[in-house]
């Protein structure tokens, strides 16, 4: 199988690219990207970049260039308390923009992209037989870090139920969608957005150790 595997940073695609054999160098609209093997699947590997346009550009560019079968999106995100604690592993359910609001227009919900589903939805189809949780994630282009802030944003997307909050998943479900390919999203919970009690600096000190998680469980997805 061709699988392409993108995540938002490097910190995130490193512990791939370090697993990769046969790996070449191509450069795609300015983005480096790395092609090589891991077990038996063809990998095209690269990184978005952060937040929602950034996403949906470079998968763009991937369907655009690569013929592949499936997406793999791996990295971190926040969580959410009595839902999370740092380090857990979720693989996304569902997707869905949470600053999203054409509900002026009266038929779409709050958190709907206008000629799209209220949500998208995403495969875990690979890591059937894997231990992980699956649950809702929801996007935007805001570093979400605060109880305020969650409050305003996701009291009116009642449809769902989400688990984590991140800038890059709904646009990366979004165009899978727009081009009829499975995607999975696997992210690991780096910091606990609305605890008021969190440590300081729980983002920056959780960051390693949550990219090699959501890496192992990608690699053992991969290996198998």
């Amino acid at each position: 199988m061709k699988i392409a595997i993108i995540g938002a940073m490097e910190e995130e695609i490193v512990g791939v690219r370090n697993n990769m054999s046969d790996v070449t160098e191509k450069e795609v609209f300015g983005d480096l990207f790395y092609l090589g093997k891991i077990g038996k699947h063809d990998i095209i590997l690269t990184r978005s970049h952060v937040g929602l346009a950034a996403a949906a550009s470079q998968l763009t560019s991937i369907v655009l260039t690569f013929n592949v079968d499936y997406f793999i999106n791996l990295g971190v995100c926040g969580g959410f308390v009595k839902k999370n604690k740092p380090l857990d592993l979720i693989v996304a359910r569902r997707c869905a923009y949470y600053d999203a609001d054409a509900t002026y227009f009266g038929s779409y919900e709050y958190g709907q992209i206008p000629g799209c589903p209220k949500y998208f939805e995403c495969d875990d189809s690979l890591a059937l037989g894997l231990e992980y949780e699956r649950g809702d994630i929801v996007s935007g282009d805001k570093f979400v870090a605060t109880k305020d802030q969650i409050d305003k944003q996701l009291a009116r997307i009642n449809y769902l139920d989400p688990r984590c909050i991140d800038m890059e998943s709904a646009a990366f479900s979004h165009i899978a969608y727009k081009y009829h390919k499975p995607i999975m999203i696997v992210r690991t919970i780096s910091d606990i957005v609305d605890d008021e009690n969190r440590e300081e600096g729980q983002y920056d000190n959780t960051l390693e150790a949550a990219c090699e998680k959501s890496c192992k469980f990608v690699l053992a997805i991969l290996t198998r």
